[in-house]
């Protein structure tokens, strides 16, 4: 009766190291993408929108100090002082929650170009293990750029394959 579970342990540790894994480099994939490079260029076109918006904002503040410095060396009274350095604190405080609202919005483009550009790799990706019987494929560098996949077999690194599956060119 013990003979029984061990059985169906084995047979059922038998069937997962049965299973394929395969491993790609996706940031080498998606470096030569060409979706990647036409998202980088809109992401610098937008990050340029942004930075001339927030150039006014900070030429406005920079004015703004410069006014209050003229009338405090012309001997302005301390309340008119005190009011001009309240609004250019307003003023700094909206500036930074403007550098920060552009650093979400171009984080929100980011996101909304790339989603596609990861959907079309997914499906390419799916496409080349199901048709070669790969039941994992891992990534081969984290996002950090370190390795996860130190040392793989060859013959399991799909980076290459999915990348022909993508219709990349590229040399063997």
């Amino acid at each position: 009766m013990k003979l029984i579970p061990i059985a169906v342990l084995c047979f059922f540790s038998t069937l997962s190291f049965s299973q394929k894994i395969g491993y790609a480099d996706l940031e080498i994939i998606l470096a030569y993408m060409p979706e990647s490079k036409v998202m980088e260029e809109q992401l610098k076109v937008y990050e340029k929108q942004l930075e001339k918006k927030l150039k006014v904002n900070q030429s406005y503040y920079e004015e703004k100090y410069n006014e209050l410095i003229e009338k405090a060396e012309a001997g302005a009274p301390a309340d008119e002082i005190k009011q001009m350095e309240a609004a250019l604190i307003k003023i700094q405080n909206e500036l930074k929650q403007a550098g920060m609202n552009a650093d979400r919005k171009l984080s929100q483009k980011r996101m909304e170009l790339l989603t596609p550009i990861l959907d079309k790799l997914q499906d390419a990706m799916d496409t080349v293990s199901e048709a070669e019987g790969y039941v994992y494929v891992l990534n081969k560098i984290d996002g950090s750029g370190a390795s996860i996949i130190l040392k793989g077999p060859k013959e399991h690194d799909l980076t290459k394959r999915i990348m022909r599956q993508l219709g990349i060119k590229i040399d063997d």
